[in-house]
């Protein structure tokens, strides 16, 4: 059975992809560009598509971050911010 991967882990997949998917859209809008104004329009198109996606794909790793980094703090039993909060108000 596969271990889960950890948050440090997840950070380090999430930019590599990232780094590794803006290089190559790079190198196959630059080779557009290099055909002519009408692969310059395609590859402008291209590049946004791609800038979306990415945006979006960010968003979702971020996302999974910070869930995965929720879950790693509750199983070692660390308060959250919320927790430290309500023992201060509770305390009062």
């Amino acid at each position: 059975m596969e271990k889960p991967l950890r948050a440090s882990e997840l950070l380090t997949v999430g930019l590599g992809a990232g780094l590794l998917l803006k290089d190559k859209l790079e190198e196959s809008w630059e080779r557009m560009r290099a055909r002519g104004e009408q692969g310059r329009d395609e590859a402008d198109r291209l590049r946004q598509r791609a800038e979306q996606r990415y945006e979006r794909e960010a968003a979702d790793w971020e996302a999974k971050i910070k869930d995965k980094v929720r879950e790693v703090i509750k199983d070692l039993g660390l308060a959250t911010r919320e927790d430290v909060e309500a023992a201060v108000q509770a305390k009062d």
